[in-house]
């Protein structure tokens, strides 16, 4: 535990702008899975989507930049198209075309397996299948935001695999 939170101390000094962009993107985050009624939900997100694409261009993220802005795309127009098989083809093409095009090394698949999962959870699949998916994006995302030495990405994402599994549980009781 001490080493944990040497290395967040750490990563925090070094790099004290991003690392606060970070936090403000993830308190946008809490506050949107907090929230219950969807037409705000998208719109927190949307919010914390600009931030997160802030804070990823600033570190250098390239792919996980432009994938928020794809998010933040989607997002935007989620209530709206949700559903509609030609939006869910377009930005599922769209994620791998990023991928495709802007691939480094293993590690840059993470978000684009990340926004595909998000994609069909959020567009496609309802109830307790949507968030068992969100549940495996997460800990996607969580391995990503670890190899990247993102620390709010580490902390959003523990949080949505917290929330997920306890909302997982309470669907299965009901």
């Amino acid at each position: 535990m001490n080493s944990i939170l040497n290395n967040f101390l750490q990563l925090y000094s070094q790099n004290p702008l991003w690392q606060t962009i970070g936090i403000i993107a993830f308190v946008f985050w809490l506050i949107a899975f907090l929230n219950k009624e969807d037409k705000k939900f998208y719109i927190i997100i949307v919010i914390s989507n600009l931030f997160w694409i802030i804070h990823f261009s600033i570190i250098w993220l390239g792919i996980a930049a432009l994938a928020n802005t794809l998010n933040l795309l989607r997002n935007i127009s989620a209530l709206k198209f949700k559903w509609n098989i030609y939006f869910i083809l377009w930005f599922l093409g769209a994620y791998i075309w990023l991928w495709v095009y802007l691939y480094q090394n293993i590690y840059s698949t993470l978000p684009i397996i990340w926004w595909i999962f998000w994609t069909l959870a959020v567009l496609y699949l309802k109830w307790i299948h949507g968030r068992i998916l969100l549940l495996f994006a997460s800990w996607v995302w969580f391995i990503y935001s670890y190899v990247s030495g993102s620390i709010w990405g580490m902390i959003s994402e523990a949080f949505m695999i917290s929330a997920s599994l306890i909302t997982i549980s309470r669907l299965l009781i009901d």
